[in-house]
C-alpha cells in the first residue's frame, strides 16, 4: 500500500500540485507545515514572500531548490501587515533588480496589489535563474528570506524634533 507523504518524507518540486501525492512545491510544504489546506498561497505565509518563493522554487534547480526546506518553516505564521508585506516585496525585488538591473523591469508603476505580487514572483524566478550560474546569489537570496521572515521589518525611525530651548531667566 502506497504511503501519503507527510512534511517529512517529500521532496521540493517545480510547479503547482494538487495534491502532495504528485510532489511539493517550497510554500505547499509550508501549507502543510501550518496545517492549511494543501495550497500554494497558504493563509498564515506573507503573500510577498511567497510570491518571490514560488517563482524561486520553479527556477532553481533540484540540488538548490532542497535547500529551502528551512524557509518553509519560516513562511508559516510570517503573513503580517499590509505596511509589512510591501516592504518585504520591495525588498525582494529590489535585490532581484540589483542583480542585473537592465535585464529586469519590475520596478514600474504599481497597477494594483496583485500586479505587484506577480513582480515578486518574476523576481523570484530572475533572482534563481542568476543563482544558477553563481552559488553565491543563493546563499544571499537565502539569507534575505531567512532575514525577512525572522522578525517583523522595523519601521523607519523618524529623527526627533530638536527641543526648544528654555526660556531664559532674567
Amino acid at each position: 500500500m502506497p504511503q501519503v507523504p507527510t512534511f517529512q518524507t517529500v521532496r521540493l518540486a517545480r510547479g503547482r500540485h494538487v495534491a502532495p501525492e504528485q510532489g511539493v512545491c517550497t510554500v505547499e510544504l509550508a501549507s502543510m507545515l501550518a496545517g492549511d489546506r494543501f495550497s500554494d498561497s497558504p493563509r498564515t505565509a506573507c503573500a510577498a514572500v511567497a510570491a518571490f518563493v514560488r517563482g524561486y522554487n520553479d527556477a532553481i534547480d533540484d540540488a538548490r531548490r532542497q535547500d529551502l526546506f528551512a524557509i518553509a518553516a519560516l513562511l508559516v505564521g510570517s503573513s503580517s501587515t499590509q505596511e509589512e508585506t510591501h516592504a518585504r516585496m520591495w525588498r525582494l525585488i529590489s535585490f532581484a533588480r540589483d542583480l542585473r538591473p537592465r535585464r529586469l523591469g519590475v520596478l514600474g508603476p504599481r497597477l494594483s496589489y496583485e500586479d505587484d505580487l506577480v513582480k515578486c514572483e518574476s523576481a523570484g524566478r530572475h533572482v534563481a535563474k542568476v543563482a544558477r550560474h553563481h552559488p553565491r546569489v543563493h546563499a544571499e537570496a537565502l539569507a534575505l528570506l531567512e532575514a525577512l521572515l525572522a522578525e517583523p521589518l522595523a519601521a523607519p525611525v523618524m529623527p526627533e524634533a530638536p527641543e526648544a530651548p528654555e526660556p531664559a531667566l532674567v
